[in-house]
């Protein structure tokens, strides 16, 4: 049985998740992202992003805690997302190389329903202050080149070759990457997720082997 679906297609978050011990299963929502709406606040928008994906998902796995999560570069209430493009991705660079900006996450976890209950949420957001390298147009063009950074928000990515551009962070760094890790902890412990235990009694357990002595 699954108890704990990623809503999401991102390789990071998935990278993260794994990395931190979780057991889960990866299904993108699909869910529209729908640009920022006049008067609504950055933080308040990706919140809301983050929970569509999480209940989209959750409608499909009534037992599990579903994780939604979005993601967005943003300079004020300029906000930077996937490019989609390398020339797209260009664009951005060129304006982003060289400054401060800020990276937002938005969690939203949902918990198991009960049949006739409302399913219990829990969101969070993060943020990370982020600087660029100062490049030259030459520069950015070889980048894009090597990384192909069209499915990173701000064309750019902390993991792997695409940390060639990246100065300086502050914060948490699984921020930037998409999926703050102790926040996440903490919704999910606030909404009751216990990991799976892998040995359910002591004779269940492998034996352990003892050196002997020399």
């Amino acid at each position: 049985m699954v108890s704990l679906v990623l809503a999401s297609a991102s390789q990071g978050r998935a990278n993260l998740l794994r990395a931190a011990g979780y057991d889960f299963v990866q299904q993108p929502s699909n869910a529209p992202e729908p640009s920022l709406p006049q008067g609504v606040s950055v933080r308040n928008h990706l919140l809301n992003l983050a929970r569509m994906k999480a209940l989209a998902v959750a409608r499909q796995h009534p037992s599990a805690f579903v994780i939604g999560a979005d993601t967005s570069v943003h300079v004020g209430r300029r906000l930077f997302g996937k490019p989609g493009t390398l020339r797209a991705a260009r664009q951005m660079l060129s304006f982003l190389a060289g400054r401060s900006h800020e990276i937002t996450t938005a969690l939203c976890v949902v918990g198991p329903g009960r049949p006739g209950c409302r399913r219990r949420v829990a969101c969070a957001t993060e943020t990370a202050r982020v600087t660029l390298r100062r490049c030259s147009h030459e520069e950015i063009r070889r980048h894009v080149a090597v990384v192909k950074p069209t499915e990173c928000a701000g064309a750019y990515a902390l993991q792997g070759p695409g940390a060639a551009i990246v100065r300086r962070v502050e914060g948490d760094p699984s921020t930037v990457i998409g999926l703050p890790l102790e926040s996440l902890a903490r919704l999910l412990k606030r909404l009751g997720y216990r990991p799976a235990q892998r040995f359910s009694s002591r004779e269940s357990r492998p034996p352990i082997r003892r050196a002997k002595p020399f």
